[in-house]
């Protein structure tokens, strides 16, 4: 009797009682990843079904240890979706190190989420050590900012903009850096 009170009612689907068509209520479901292990800001390819491009997913890496990061989905389509993996940091000391981690799927609904199943031991590797020696990176970077500033003192030389003002803080500015980079080079 139920049922055909219902079925004799309106012909419009009541999405609040009739939940078997509804995409949002249906869970992702993870069939694969495009590879189990990866550095930081690559893209991980997530395929599997249940995913609309209407919907708002993102991805969760977590593990046992406090390490959990919800990263939003870059690209998605009806069976796959491309995710940037996050980098893995220690809770409590700020580290990169490699480390393992389960992923799953989050579909935000209305006020609520629905997850898809885990797959489990995913691995982010560490950030890639330096082979250049300490300080080398920030003296360069230095170097090339007092060019820069050189650069764009003899680019204004003779136009509208060679007004002592402006030339007097390019000038403060390349004294200021090539006296910071003479500080960190005794230091290196």
């Amino acid at each position: 009797m139920f049922l055909l009170l219902t079925n004799n009612g309106c012909n419009k689907k009541d999405s609040s009682t009739d939940l078997g068509d509804d995409l949002s209520t249906t869970p992702p479901i993870i069939n694969s990843l495009s590879r189990t292990s990866s550095m930081p800001a690559s893209q991980l390819v997530i395929t599997g079904s249940g995913f609309s491009t209407a919907e708002n997913l993102s991805v969760r890496f977590s593990d046992n240890n406090n390490y959990q990061v919800d990263v939003p989905v870059l690209q998605t389509g009806e069976t796959s979706l491309i995710v940037s993996v996050p980098p893995y940091i220690v809770s409590g000391s700020g580290l990169f190190i490699t480390d393992t981690v389960n992923i799953r799927i989050i579909k935000k609904s209305g006020s609520g989420s629905i997850e898809s199943n885990v797959i489990e031991d995913f691995i982010i590797q560490g950030l890639p050590a330096s082979v250049a020696a300490l300080g080398t990176v920030t003296l360069n970077f230095l170097n090339w900012e007092i060019n820069n500033y050189k650069n764009i003192q003899q680019e204004i030389q003779g136009t509208a903009m060679d007004i002592p003002a402006l030339t007097d803080a390019i000038s403060d500015n390349i004294s200021n850096l090539q006296s910071l980079y003479t500080k960190i080079k005794t230091v290196v």
